[in-house]
């Protein structure tokens, strides 16, 4: 589907809202930043990935289950689960994000809650969980398994990796009541998103959900996947590992080391794989919200087209080859399933003639980006004069700088001419709020049917208080771990982009 009104929206990965315990979560925070959005003008709020993950939402553990350290814990006190003093005790307005620490928090404050879960919420918890078997139970035993030898499930005993039904009974039996406990997480998890999303949809605000292409090879999905020939492996060791080429990314390529799917087996079983990834769980509470996201962001699209497949045995992201995708049939089968379907193609890195025609043939958005297009070039397609209607526009993408930081680069390597394009004078060197503001006005400019614009980039700061994520590196001090201040989204900042958004014609409608 095409998007026809000209908007705006802003990257905000819930991890990185303002918030007392350590990290983003789904309350009052996260509420404030819809009534912001609102009053801005804006159309689209754009979260990464939230699902089960350690501390990269690209390695996710399960590509349905939500995370539970987004579980907003004060609402859990007004459900009387928890005591306000104990949660009390764990306030923290940590500047970044320390997953270690937030894990040992809210795992134990969760278990508290879980412990003083009423019959009446309990009953909740059953109901959910026998309307989402087809996805929950293995979700709850594999994370029950886990928790119990702390070893990924290449080191599990053999009939476990095989899904041995006898076997499977008895860590059933032995696990049962974290079982329940991990099944009263996601109840929790969904409840409180659900809430979230009717509050953002009613206030005119669409969330745009990061979809990746790979779960990581430690995750239920590849422990079920495997067993039903979903993927590229012989058993749980992988034949092909996921990654690209070297791009304007990453000099020496990426390599994920995710495992890459078997897309006939897949085809065959109808895409139901995939299907059940864009579906909102089955909430009795909330039966109208079928998709758990308005519009959905499909991470490195183009590996649906071809993908780069590298040997198991290679340290190197170069060493591989391109393989065929399920290309159109893969979104037949969303569209049968779903019908009009909101979609935004991530298509940077490789992109090659027949990628642009397979996704321009679409008709979904594809995505440019500022930082890869600064300068005036008639082939580039992150160019804004190159620009299109059907694109959505970006400043930056959470594997970006900030744009602050990266006009600082250009000049650096470069000399003015990046302020030149922009439209300001050398003068404004080192004035963040000046070049934030001039280059997110350079992209609402655009012919673009659609701007997104990172919160760092909003805020005018630099790559050490606001990027997201360096790809090609493995730093849990840098990576996915960045936060906003409270209250720094204020009313004179929405009025500022309200007139922007106005101004250039993407204000909300």
């Amino acid at each position: 589907m095409q998007f026809e009104q000209r908007a705006a929206g802003v990257i905000m990965p819930v991890s990185s809202l303002a918030g007392k315990y350590g990290i983003g979560d789904f309350g009052p925070e996260a509420y404030r930043f819809v009534n912001f959005l609102k009053d801005a003008g804006f159309t689209y709020w754009q979260i990464l990935p939230f699902t089960k993950m350690d501390k990269c939402p690209f390695q996710s553990s399960s590509s349905i289950a939500g995370d539970d350290r987004y579980i907003d814990l004060e609402a859990l006190t007004q459900m009387g689960l928890i005591n306000p003093k104990t949660l009390k005790q764990y306030e923290s307005m940590s500047a970044r994000v320390d997953y270690d620490k937030v894990k040992m928090i809210h795992t134990d404050l969760l278990w508290k809650a879980f412990q003083n879960a009423t019959q009446e919420i309990l009953r909740k918890v059953w109901r959910f969980a026998e309307d989402n078997a087809y996805w929950l139970d293995d979700y709850a035993l594999y994370m029950s398994i886990k928790e119990s030898n702390n070893l990924p499930i290449q080191c599990w005993e053999e009939e476990l990796q095989k899904r041995d039904p006898h076997t499977l009974n008895w860590y059933r039996e032995c696990f049962k009541e974290r079982i329940l406990f991990h099944k009263f997480l996601q109840y929790l998890f969904f409840m409180q998103w659900s809430r979230l999303k009717k509050y953002a949809n009613e206030n005119g605000i669409r969330i745009i959900g990061d979809i990746p292409i790979y779960p990581a090879e430690d995750s239920v999905d590849f422990w079920v996947g495997a067993n039903k020939g979903l993927f590229n492996a012989e058993g749980m060791a992988l034949k092909l590992k996921a990654g690209v080429p070297p791009d304007d990314f990453n000099s020496e390529g990426q390599l994920w080391g995710n495992p890459t799917y078997n897309w006939q087996m897949i085809e065959k079983n109808n895409f139901e794989y995939w299907i059940e990834r864009f579906k909102m769980p089955n909430l009795f509470w909330a039966p109208d919200m079928k998709m758990t996201f308005d519009v959905n962001k499909i991470d490195h699209a183009i590996g649906l087209v071809n993908y780069w497949g590298i040997p198991v045995e290679s340290k190197k992201a170069k060493v591989g080859k391109w393989y065929p995708g399920p290309r159109d049939n893969f979104f037949k089968a969303l569209e049968g399933a779903f019908g009009d379907l909101s979609c935004i193609l991530e298509d940077l890195g490789i992109v090659t003639d027949q990628v642009r025609e397979f996704i321009n043939g679409l008709g979904y958005p594809r995505m440019a980006v500022l930082q890869f297009g600064f300068y005036r070039d008639p082939k580039n397609p992150n160019f804004k004069g190159n620009v299109g209607k059907n694109v959505v526009f970006y400043t930056g993408t959470h594997d970006n700088m900030t744009i602050v930081s990266a006009v600082k680069n250009e000049i650096k390597e470069h000399g003015n001419q990046v302020l030149y394009e922009l439209g300001l004078n050398p003068n404004v060197e080192n004035d963040n709020e000046a070049i934030a503001k001039a280059a997110i006005n350079y992209v609402l400019d655009s012919r673009a049917t659609i701007a997104i614009i990172p919160f760092g980039d909003l805020l005018g700061l630099e790559d050490e208080a606001a990027r997201i994520n360096e790809p090609g590196t493995i730093d849990d001090t840098k990576n996915w771990v960045c936060r906003a201040k409270a209250g720094v989204f204020t009313p004179e900042m929405a009025a500022y982009y309200r007139r922007c958004l106005k101004k250039y014609g993407r204000m909300r409608k």
